[in-house]
């Protein structure tokens, strides 16, 4: 169970990671 939930939350920081590396590079373009 607790594996899911690290699984859930590392998911969730990537995504995170990912809009904020995405909005970085739309603001420089």
């Amino acid at each position: 169970m607790f594996r899911w939930f690290y699984v859930f939350m590392h998911l969730l920081q990537e995504a995170a990671s990912a809009r904020r590396d995405a909005r970085i590079h739309f603001l420089k373009a």
